[in-house]
């Protein structure tokens, strides 16, 4: 894992990282970066890597400079970043591709355009729509984020979350449950709509829901994920897909070994995990 940059200007609702890391993005210099991936590759051996950041792809010149100093040192490697789905276009994901990236993590959060506006996204459906298909133009895989257990759901805005995921096909899809966290203004919302109590901490509320909503209980969100999960992964053209995508056979074991554990949590009604992938 290599730390690239810091901070978000985005204000969403439930996240952390503009209290934790500031609103203004930082990014190292390219060359630093740069100096980091040759020790790891060239002492140690390392070839595959994560850029974390809470916004990798916000500065595009950033991101092509670096993407062109990769390759330009002959830097045989893989690796894995995040984007929002509006500040992504094709020329990044070309010179992103050609660099080793072969998968980008976007928080979509939601198919429902009214759940987008009042978590303060800022980003719309049909980008979400645009960013996945031009990963899959030029041959990055992509992952999709949403959120669930907000206190204005409903099944009909869920509803719309398990359809786009079934239109725009990513690579993987994962359902998290949107966690309260003190300082941020959901956590205020929860406070004031009753649905948290001051001072209240919630526990297990990575598998489970946090908090119920105004229109469904923490029950009925449980179900709804296990149910729209179901959908999603159960489908016929997405399990061949995902097989045929394999790079590798010990990929392909990957795939089979965490579909198979999936479809277990899924069929008896656990909450499937969430604290791990196939690419692992």
């Amino acid at each position: 894992t290599i730390v690239t940059n810091r901070g978000c200007p985005h204000s969403c609702i439930y996240c952390l990282a503009p209290l934790v890391s500031g609103k203004k993005n930082r990014y190292r210099s390219t060359d630093n970066v740069l100096a980091e991936l040759e020790e790891c590759v060239n002492r140690y051996g390392i070839r595959s890597f994560l850029f974390r950041s809470d916004l990798f792809t916000q500065k595009k010149d950033w991101v092509i400079e670096l993407c062109q100093k990769i390759i330009d040192r002959g830097l045989k490697i893989e690796w894995a970043s995040n984007s929002r789905v509006d500040c992504i276009n094709r020329e990044m994901l070309e010179w992103m591709k050609k660099a080793g990236c072969w998968i980008i993590a976007f928080g979509v959060e939601s198919g429902n355009e009214e759940t987008l506006q009042l978590i303060k996204k800022k980003a719309t459906v049909d980008q979400a729509r645009q960013a996945v298909k031009l990963c899959r133009e030029v041959g990055i895989k992509s992952s999709v984020y949403l959120l669930m257990g907000l206190p204005w759901d409903t099944p009909e805005k869920l509803e719309d979350n398990v359809r786009l995921a079934k239109e725009i096909m990513p690579d993987f899809v994962e359902i998290f449950y949107s966690y309260p966290f003190p300082g941020t203004e959901l956590h205020r919302i929860a406070l004031e709509k009753g649905l948290l109590k001051e001072g209240e901490i919630p526990e297990d509320a990575y598998a489970n829901p946090a908090m119920g909503g105004l229109y469904m209980t923490r029950e009925e969100l449980a179900r709804w994920r296990r149910n729209s999960l179901r959908r999603i992964y159960l489908q016929p053209r997405y399990i061949l897909r995902t097989l045929a995508s394999a790079r590798s056979p010990q990929e392909l074991g990957n795939y089979i070994k965490y579909g198979a554990l999936t479809l277990k949590d899924l069929l008896l009604g656990k909450a499937p995990r969430q604290n791990g992938s196939a690419t692992d």
